[in-house]
């Protein structure tokens, strides 16, 4: 199983949000007592999140200017 396999999301409203649907995946983020953090959802989505945002935009039919 691909730690990706292990993400989630829930519709709120008139959001959606997306985030760790098992333990592991924040212990590896954020470390624990015996284990360094190891970031890499965080640094990923800062590096891609305007592409990200522009394809759900895209996604759910929102014209950007």
């Amino acid at each position: 199983m691909h730690l990706i396999d292990s993400f989630a999301y829930r519709k709120k409203k008139n959001e959606i949000e997306v985030g760790w649907g098992k333990y592991y995946g924040p212990m590896l983020e954020h470390g624990t007592e015996n284990m360094n953090a190891n970031p890499h959802v965080y640094p990923l989505w800062n590096r891609n999140k305007e592409k990200y945002y522009k394809t759900m935009l895209t996604k759910l039919g929102i014209k950007t200017w």
